[in-house]
């Protein structure tokens, strides 16, 4: 009894080690969290326009033109919270 007490008030190791790193991680969610991700364009006009991504719509700039319904990667932050695209490789 007196074992299970004291590790009931020590708490888990594991579970304050998720915790920690947890904690540490960059953030994912939002503007910094669409770098590396996948979208679809939209709208476009020229080198710019709106794409799905990350389950938002984002005003986004390209040095490429792009089609409605294309795959794109986000591969930086523009300027202006839009980020610049390219049109993604493979399927």
């Amino acid at each position: 009894m007196l074992d299970s007490q004291a590790r009931r008030d020590n708490g888990d190791p594991q579970v304050g080690y998720l915790v920690v790193r947890t904690q540490r991680r960059t953030a994912t969610t939002g503007f910094a969290g669409l770098v590396g991700e996948t979208g679809v364009v939209r709208e476009w006009m020229d080198t710019s326009g709106k794409i799905l991504g990350h389950g938002e719509y984002w005003d986004a700039v390209s040095d490429e033109r792009l089609g409605v319904g294309e795959r794109v990667d986000v591969v930086r932050a523009g300027r202006g919270m839009r980020p610049r695209v390219q049109r993604a490789a493979g399927p």
